[in-house]
């Protein structure tokens, strides 16, 4: 089959083989991510309620799906597309320890305050139990579903069945924002996280790990979902005032791409072990997996 873009069959080569050690540590991690929820039979525990159970397995099959394709990216040379997908991957993992933790505290930080670095966010009289925060990510899942049919209500082509899809969600319940009361419905309207916070703010909130992946993920990776990324796609000759299109990039920049997916996923694989608890064999691979992943040379 001919070369789609310049080089491409070239590139398809070389990459699986420059890079074969970091693809193969890659996959071991997605394989053992994909088998390790199947490793116990029951992941109904205490007093987990089975809704929070669905929705956590739900988030962590979204993060190993995103894996898989962030990994394939890269496998074919399109790293830089596969950015967005690991920005989706980082949000994922967030919501994922969100809703799964023992205990989380949220706070608004205030970078430019050294007296007052972070404030508290307001619970509005609730505890952010796993049951609370399993009722908020549903509430705010179906707010953002009404916010989207409301848009689909006024927009030019396809009023007539917006309108008709508004009707039918007007007429359904909604256990879940009944659930969070409407101080909390309020403060999470519209908003970018199921928290109300900024995805930075909600990051931080988890921790240092969430906040230093939040600047080498989501924030330096945004510019490739807000189409400002356009001079990485330009190989430019200043001196000479000549550009030509840059199809691709390079190994080191494709494995950089891979590093950030897999310590964002294996990440999830121990969210989903502290709280579900798959052994002393699982604690120990993810160990080993992070050991090998920190040799990585970056």
């Amino acid at each position: 089959m001919p070369d789609i873009l310049p080089n491409e069959s070239k590139v398809l080569k070389a990459i699986p083989k420059l890079l074969a050690n970091e693809f193969d540590c890659a996959r071991r991690l997605l394989a053992f991510g994909v088998s390790i929820p199947t490793t116990k039979d029951d992941l109904h525990q205490g007093s987990l309620r089975h809704d929070t159970v669905v929705t956590a397995v739900a988030l962590y099959t979204k993060a190993m799906t995103s894996f898989r394709a962030s990994m394939h990216l890269c496998q074919i040379g399109c790293d830089r597309s596969a950015l967005p997908v690991n920005r989706s991957l980082f949000e994922t993992s967030v919501n994922l320890a969100f809703l799964i933790r023992q205990r989380v505290t949220l706070y608004q930080y205030n970078d430019n305050s050294k007296a007052n670095p972070k404030t508290p966010v307001k619970l509005h009289g609730k505890r952010l139990t796993t049951e609370f925060r399993t009722d908020l990510y549903n509430a705010w899942n179906i707010l953002m579903s009404e916010k989207n049919v409301r848009r689909y209500s006024s927009t030019p082509g396809v009023k007539r069945a917006g309108r008709r899809l508004q009707k039918e969600i007007d007429e359904l319940e909604r256990p879940y924002v009944d659930a969070i009361g409407t101080d909390w419905e309020k403060a999470i309207r519209g908003k970018n996280t199921c928290v109300g916070l900024s995805i930075k703010d909600f990051a931080s909130s988890l921790g240092s790990a969430h906040r230093l992946w939040y600047g080498l993920v989501y924030s330096s990776d945004s510019q490739h979902v807000h189409q400002s990324d356009m001079t990485d796609f330009l190989d430019c000759d200043e001196a000479n005032a000549t550009f030509s299109p840059r199809w691709f990039t390079c190994p080191d920049q494709v494995r950089t791409t891979l590093h950030k997916a897999a310590v964002i996923s294996l990440g999830c694989i121990e969210e989903l072990n502290k709280r579900f608890r798959f052994g002393d064999p699982a604690k120990k691979r993810i160990h080993e997996f992070g050991k090998e992943l920190r040799s990585w040379n970056l």
